[in-house]
């Protein structure tokens, strides 16, 4: 009987748990390859389109163009990285992790709605430069990782 409870105790094989998050963890790292795939075709895109026209975060429809197959192809892929593999990955993690994901996207948005009014009233008083798309996005962008990092690492 004992050498029955000594194998299984020394028996090295994965268990159920393991393996999941094995599984877990590639399904993870595959999706981090796609999306950072995904961000290098569309970065390599612009670059191509834009040319000698300037940089693609300064040019307005005016200075620049692309064609419009070229702007439905990025479209697609800019909606796929930013709204569909998230919610893919909403399903595929534990419910503390989705929550600070949810939470840095609430405020992600928060920050949105209040730089671009602030940024604007900044600027009217010629403080700053008028607000920019990009500007916004970085903003919103940022402001959400970085509340995700302290909305994970707080404890």
């Amino acid at each position: 009987m004992t050498n029955l409870m000594e194998n299984n105790m020394t028996d090295q094989r994965p268990g159920y748990g393991e393996e999941k998050e094995k599984a877990s963890k590639r399904q993870f790292n595959n999706a981090l390859a796609i999306s950072a795939i995904i961000g290098i075709i569309i970065a390599a895109a612009l670059k191509y389109a834009q040319g000698d026209s300037g940089s693609i975060f300064t040019a307005s429809p005016d200075t620049m163009s692309i064609s419009p197959a070229l702007a439905i192809g990025l479209t697609i892929l800019v909606l796929a990285g930013f709204i569909v593999f998230p919610v893919l990955g909403l399903f595929r993690m534990d419910e503390l992790e989705r929550g600070h994901n949810v939470n840095a996207s609430a405020l992600a948005g928060l920050y949105g709605i209040t730089a671009f009014p602030a940024w604007h009233l900044l600027s009217l008083g010629g403080l700053l430069p008028a607000p920019t798309a990009v500007g916004l996005f970085l903003i919103i962008f940022c402001g959400g990782f970085l509340s995700y990092l302290f909305l994970k690492y707080r404890h």
